[in-house]
């Protein structure tokens, strides 16, 4: 994986209130890039092109490498090269933790197996750690105590198809790479891959939960 090529996408940010507006970076690479647009193009409840996402994938592909597309009311380069610095995958069973919405509302998040894919890139002048994570039997409830616990996999309100939900497995995951967070220091950014207790989550929920 060392010699693929990511990029950063910038799309509408559906985690903040919809009297607000703006945008979003996701990380993966160019096959990752069409396998979202490509969901969302096969998804028949989606009646109009998210972002312009496939007039921008289709532009991209002929050549205009500097085309850009809708991110909320504004426009924003399609695909911006990052370069890749180091990567990490780690396995957690019964993992557990706690998601604070833009309300400051809590979401008391369960799984079962869990699987973290992380990147550190470096994108501009910044080094961004990233994360593609897998949960199987994905839950949330409101209440830390609270024995009822729904499941996840009915509905998101993020960035349609983002979020999957296999029915069979019962695994939900991201399509692709989600922030984690942002550095000046290239070390620093590198050891944090290896330590579980970095991981946050709070992209990966927005695209579950939306503002909500």
């Amino acid at each position: 994986m060392k010699n693929e090529q990511f990029y950063k996408i910038t799309l509408t940010d559906c985690g903040i209130p919809n009297f607000c507006s703006g945008g979003k970076d996701y990380y993966g690479t160019i096959e990752e890039v069409e396998d979202l647009i490509t969901a969302i193009k096969n998804n028949n409840s989606i009646e109009s092109d998210i972002d312009g996402l496939q007039a921008a994938f289709t532009e991209y592909k002929s050549g205009n490498i500097e085309c850009e597309h809708t991110v909320a009311y504004s426009k924003a380069k399609f695909l911006t090269s990052v370069r890749l610095i180091a990567e990490n995958e780690m396995t957690v069973d019964k993992y557990k933790w706690k998601h604070i919405n833009i309300w400051h509302c809590p979401y008391y998040m369960h799984a079962g197996i869990s699987h973290f894919k992380q990147v550190v890139l470096q994108d501009g002048g910044n080094y961004i750690r990233a994360i593609k994570p897998q949960f199987c039997e994905l839950r949330c409830a409101i209440e830390e105590q609270s024995e009822s616990q729904d499941k996840i996999g009915v509905m998101f309100l993020g960035v349609p198809e983002m979020i999957k939900y296999d029915s069979r497995t019962k695994k939900t995951l991201s399509r692709l790479y989600l922030y984690e967070e942002r550095y000046s220091d290239k070390a620093t950014a590198c050891r944090d891959l290896d330590n579980a207790e970095k991981i946050n989550l709070r992209s990966f929920c927005d695209d579950i939960f939306g503002d909500g």
